[in-house]
Formats: C-alpha cells, structure tokens, sequence
C-alpha cells in the first residue's frame, strides 16, 4: 500500500473511531442531560409560583419534582384560547404547531380549597439574546405572583442583573389586567423600586441596561396578550 493511500485510510479509520465515541458519550449522556433540563424547568416554574426551599436550606430534586408532579397541570391552548389535549410534549421546552398556530403552554396550580393560579413562559430579546422567563399569576388572572428570569445572555453586572432577587421580586403584587382591559406594564429607566411601590403597572428598570429593560417590557406585555383570550374566558366562567 502506497504512503499516502495508508495516510488516508488512517484519517478515515481516525475519523469513524472519534465519530463512534463521540455519539456512544451523547446517547449515554442524553438521559442525564434531559433530566436534568427537566428538573431546571420545574425548580424556575415553582420559583414563579413562589415555592421555594425554607430559607438557609436547598430545595431537593425529590421535593421540586413531587411539588410540580402533585400541584401543576400542563395546559395547551391555540391562539384562540382553546384547551387543546391529548398533546406530545417533543420537549421539556415546548413548541409544537397545528394547522392554525403554534400552541402556548400553561401551568395551571391547583390546591385544595383555593382558586387555580396559571403561570407561563414568556420570552424575547435583550441586548445579546433571548432572555427567557416564567409568569405567574394570582387566582384573580390579573396580579403578579412572581417572575424568573432564568435563561439569557445578559451582560454581568447590567442585563444580568435581571435574574437576581431585587429585580425579580420588584414584580410580585403588580397588575398585567385591570379595569376590564390589559395594562401597559412598565419597567421604567431612572427609578428605584421604592420610588415605585405604589405604580400597581411599573416596576423600576437596571442602571445602565436600558435594551435589556426595554426588552423585558415588551415580551411581557406582548406574552400577557397572547394568552389574554384563554384568560378571559375563566375570569366569565
């Protein structure tokens, strides 16, 4: 065999080796991947719905799963405000589409004795990317029960600051829906939080991330709109 036929024939073997191992680690590797995505989109669903751990303790994995497993319902509805059932979930983030749309994706926390309390995922983009977060709303349908931001590209130190506490928790008691008609929430440039506790439809914006800001105000007000229909209808009975 000629020299460079064998440096050929070496490359390729090289190749089809390294290509075997590397899908062999993926197929092994998936399971845990997807769990864990899984457990990452639960712990951020409870945050919104505001369970979390007691303070100075971790929320195990057995807790968080058991939590969401015994109080939360999946729910898909078409962009007529439609329940649709019998839905394959292709993903722990999901998207699928019909004939007449993409579906949206609920969450819908029951509890013995209290009315339901529905949260959402709610996305657009910041400065360098998606950011993407959780709503969840009071029984009333119109009131705030908590946000996380809990995906984005955000710079640290500004944008950033978007999935820490003091901005998160700036949201909860504030109104998406009131008299009769949706709001236009605010995430308002220049302001604190405590200059604006008692704006029932702003909450104060991150120094110096003004596109991030911007940003979130949109996709929520934007989000909040797209599942107002299915809203609406429970709010008649």
């Amino acid at each position: 065999m000629r020299e460079d036929t064998r440096t050929i024939v070496f490359a390729l073997v090289t190749c089809l080796v390294c290509s075997f191992l590397l899908a062999l680690i993926y197929a092994v590797l998936k399971p845990n991947q997807d769990r864990n995505e899984n457990e990452f989109r639960v712990r951020n669903v409870l945050l919104a719905f505001g369970f979390e751990a007691e303070e100075g303790e971790e929320l195990s994995s057995e807790l968080a799963m058991s939590t969401f497993s015994n109080r939360i319902t999946e729910v898909f509805i078409d962009d007529e405000g439609n329940e649709v059932e019998n839905v394959v979930k292709s993903s722990p983030e999901f998207k699928a589409k019909t004939a007449s749309g993409e579906l949206m994706q609920l969450y819908k926390w029951t509890e013995e004795g209290q009315a339901p309390r529905y949260g959402f995922p709610a996305s657009g983009y910041g400065l360098w990317g998606t950011i993407y977060s959780y709503v969840a709303l009071q029984s009333d349908l119109a009131t705030i029960e908590g946000v996380t931001f809990y995906k984005h590209k955000e710079t640290p130190g500004l944008g950033a600051e978007c999935s820490k506490p003091w901005f998160q928790n700036q949201f909860k008691g504030k109104k998406l829906f009131d008299n009769g008609g949706l709001t236009e929430f605010k995430v308002v440039k220049g302001k604190t939080p405590k200059e604006l506790e008692d704006d029932p439809y702003a909450v104060g914006g991150i120094a110096a991330a003004t596109i991030t800001a911007n940003g979130i105000q949109k996709f929520i007000n934007a989000d909040m709109a797209r599942y107002e229909k299915y809203f609406s209808k429970i709010r008649k009975g």
